[in-house]
């Protein structure tokens, strides 16, 4: 069984409760929205180098014996199991995916299910990231306040994309999904496009 002591004090609050509750801890939409008025708005940087194994990390990181994706299905899922001699290794569970409110069996191999970047990597790239250092990339790469169990099938329609070019089609999510992600730009000193900003602040004007 997962328990508090695997969880390393820098994750440790970010593995309580499940984000399908709404954005970050403590952080409401109207304080998204003054946070949003205070990021930077500018164009994206060129991709040219990106390469996200490379840039950011092939592997989880690991906090004690767990790798982060482990506490992060942890964190989502419930009716989670674990294997009995692996440590934090989930091995079964029932989600329901924020991103389209459809209830998922969880059974690793099965592909149905997938660990989502709320601000993707490649987005973080060509909007502030090509400045950081590479263990700043690692620690964006595995910050569980970015890190989202969803379907695989809404992983994928979402991809790279920002706000502007994918909502989840849950509208109950829609308050939490931009919280996060302006919390998250935020956080680590990323701009939004000028697409992207107005996309933001229509989905926190529907909190």
């Amino acid at each position: 069984m997962f328990s508090a002591g695997f969880v390393g004090d820098r994750f440790s609050e970010s593995f309580v409760g499940s984000p399908a509750a709404g954005g970050p801890p403590d952080v409401e939409a109207a304080d998204a929205l003054v946070l949003l008025e205070e990021l930077p708005v500018a164009g994206p940087a060129t991709g040219d180098g990106y390469d996200r194994d490379r840039l950011f990390g092939a592997r989880w990181a690991l906090v004690g014996d767990c790798a982060v994706r482990d506490l992060v299905l942890a964190r989502d899922l419930s009716a989670t199991e674990y294997h009995p001699r692996v440590p934090c290794m989930v091995v079964g569970g029932v989600l329901i995916d924020p991103y389209t409110g459809d209830a998922i069996t969880y059974q690793p191999g099965t592909g149905l299910v997938e660990v989502d970047h709320v601000v993707s990597l490649y987005n973080a790239w060509i909007t502030g990231a090509q400045q950081w250092d590479s263990a700043t990339r690692a620690a964006f790469a595995n910050d569980p306040a970015n890190l989202l169990t969803v379907s695989r099938r809404a992983n994928q329609d979402k991809g790279a994309g920002d706000a502007a070019a994918w909502v989840p089609p849950n509208p109950a999510y829609h308050c939490a999904f931009a919280t996060t992600q302006v919390v998250i730009k935020t956080r680590y000193g990323l701009w939004v496009t000028p697409a992207e900003r107005r996309a933001l602040v229509a989905l926190l004007q529907t909190c």
